[in-house]
């Protein structure tokens, strides 16, 4: 189970990753992933909100999406 600490370092580099993107919020976030997500569930705005506030880490499936679509090593991401 991440710490604290490790989940805050993760959305600090996600958000360094959006930046580019002028992706600042849960819900632009949570839209964009989606059109690149292909598993089951697609992702709420909420849930992205978390992951941009150090809450929560994403799962290996989601992270790997992240990774991809903002062309970071997943590794590096989480």
């Amino acid at each position: 189970m991440p710490t604290p600490k490790e989940k805050a370092a993760f959305a600090k580099r996600l958000k360094d990753s959006l930046e580019p993107l002028k992706i600042r919020g849960g819900t632009k976030l949570a839209e964009q992933f989606n059109l690149r997500y292909r598993g089951d569930r697609s992702v709420t705005p909420q849930t992205a909100h978390k992951w941009l506030t150090g809450t929560t880490i994403p799962k290996p499936d989601k992270l790997r999406t992240l990774a991809d679509w903002l062309n970071v090593k997943e590794h590096w991401l989480h």
